[in-house]
């Protein structure tokens, strides 16, 4: 019984209350129960009849809230988001393959709780916030950029450190010298054009350190790892002409080989769990993964225990 009564607070067919010993109340919601002996203390809610006093970062994701996010790539004001929590709005589940949705109500939630979860989403890298010139994903946005109008995005794609080096679609960021020059600041603004949107720094200034380190560009003025987009703004770039950047590799004769994607460790788990689902639906081919471990290096850091785990896994490997 309790089992199913998890299971239908996670499909958000539920909403779960919790008071605590000291009178104050926890709710779950398209999460999971996190709290000891709820089966006893709890109580099972129609999420129509529900006014959640607080919610779960899990609960504003666009797979949670099907049929309310639009589709890809396009965001919602944060606003709409909001309103979705108002009491009078359904999300759409899919129960079955084939069948039609059902709806399912969205409790209320108060706007404060609502913008705690969205921050928490942005900051744990699973949403995107957009306000102005201000791009926040996996950092706590302030209250000033939590604005009614700020745009919320599914998580961005990884960048692929191909795409920042001098080509069709970034010719006007690199000079057309013989070795092509930029400053981090001009790359990073060229990308923004390209993209539509103010990229995530973090993200950028990461994929431009993974071009540094495998060579593809290099640092022309100061030296040491890149710090942030405001602390090396006016660094010095270039691609030397004396070691050209690799090309990509190519997979054997007879093989075809994926797009290279960068996965949070919460994604490679989401890959784990379906490598039995994506290897039966390729039967005969010989399904492999080429994997590499990427991190950002710290002074002091210890790679002892990591090299031994990896280890395990494949005789030799290590970082």
């Amino acid at each position: 019984m309790t089992n199913t009564i998890a299971d239908a607070v996670q499909r958000g067919v539920l909403a779960l209350r919790h008071v605590r010993p000291d009178g104050s109340e926890q709710w779950f919601w398209r999460s999971k129960i996190d709290v000891t002996e709820w089966d006893k203390k709890g109580e099972a809610w129609l999420p129509s009849k529900a006014v959640l006093s607080n919610l779960s970062p899990r609960a504003v994701l666009p797979e949670s809230l099907p049929g309310l996010w639009p589709a890809e790539p396009a965001g919602v004001e944060l606003t709409t988001l909001c309103s979705w929590f108002d009491g009078s709005h359904a999300f759409q589940e899919v129960t079955q393959p084939g069948y039609p949705p059902e709806s399912r109500a969205v409790p209320k939630v108060a706007v404060a709780e609502i913008h705690k979860a969205v921050a928490q989403a942005v900051k744990a890298g699973d949403l995107w916030l957009v306000f102005g010139n201000d791009s926040v994903w996996q950092d706590e946005p302030t209250t000033l950029q939590l604005d009614a109008t700020a745009k919320i995005y599914r998580q961005p794609a990884m960048l692929n450190s191909f795409e920042l080096l001098p080509n069709a679609l970034l010719k006007d960021a690199w000079s057309k010298d013989a070795e092509p020059k930029t400053m981090v600041e001009k790359l990073y603004t060229e990308l923004k054009k390209l993209k539509g949107n103010p990229w995530p720094p973090k993200l950028f200034i990461g994929t431009l350190s993974d071009a540094i380190g495998r060579g593809l560009v290099a640092r022309v003025s100061g030296n040491g790892p890149l710090v942030s987009l405001s602390a090396d703004a006016n660094v010095e770039l270039a691609v030397k002409s004396s070691a050209p950047p690799p090309v990509p590799p190519t997979p054997p004769s007879g093989r075809k080989l994926s797009e290279r994607v960068c996965l949070s460790p919460g994604e490679f788990q989401d890959l784990a769990d379906e490598v039995a689902t994506l290897s039966k639906s390729l039967a005969g081919c010989d399904v492999q993964f080429e994997v590499a471990v990427s991190i950002k290096t710290k002074a002091g850091m210890d790679l002892k225990t990591a090299n031994e785990v990896l280890g395990k896994i494949k005789d030799g490997w290590k970082l």
